[in-house]
């Protein structure tokens, strides 16, 4: 029983379970294994501590990556939310989807959760009534949704981004991330 109890508690840490069973492209050609380096460790510890977190950060230190991992783990093991991963254009969108089927393809078959949608605009998990969303930032972004967990990136690039994002907290509660 306590081993049952101690290997339920490793799958519902992000960390345990993405860098036990997921993979991600890296630098080079060919998938490795996602091994959280120092900065996405920092970025955890905030996410896991705090409802809203901004980052302000120097490019290619795998922010997106580790939040996108860190929502796709909340999605898989939260029942009945909805998340969100939002980008300033559809290209962007198009690889944030990509890392989450990458995460689910690379998962071991034993362990990955079944999906019912797994479109170019969403992945769905029935068996907890869970969803992801690629949303491109268009004018009416996060309206009519209630979206538990969003990913804003390249905030920078969005045109007006105040009004957006204001929509957006809008559709994410008060315990939301």
């Amino acid at each position: 029983m306590l081993n049952e109890q101690r290997a339920v508690e490793q799958l519902l840490d992000p960390k345990f379970y993405l860098e036990s069973f997921c993979k991600i492209k890296g630098k080079t050609p060919g998938l490795i294994p996602f091994i959280l380096n120092e900065a996405q460790k920092d970025l955890f510890n905030s996410l896991n501590t705090n409802s809203r977190t901004i980052i302000l950060k120097a490019r290619q230190l795998g922010t997106s990556t580790a939040v996108t991992g860190y929502l796709y783990h909340m999605a898989i093991t939260t029942p009945g939310i909805n998340v969100a991963l939002i980008g300033y254009n559809s290209d962007l969108t198009a690889e944030l989807l990509d890392k989450v089927k990458t995460f689910y393809r690379t998962t071991p078959e034993a362990i990955r959760p079944q999906i019912q949608y797994n479109s170019k605009h969403e992945i769905s998990f029935p068996a907890i009534d869970s969803k992801i969303f690629v949303l491109p930032s268009t004018e009416n972004v996060g309206r009519g949704y209630t979206l538990f967990a969003v990913l804003c990136t390249e905030l920078a690039f969005w045109d007006k981004a105040e009004e957006k994002i204001l929509a957006i907290e809008n559709a994410v509660p008060q315990d939301g991330k």
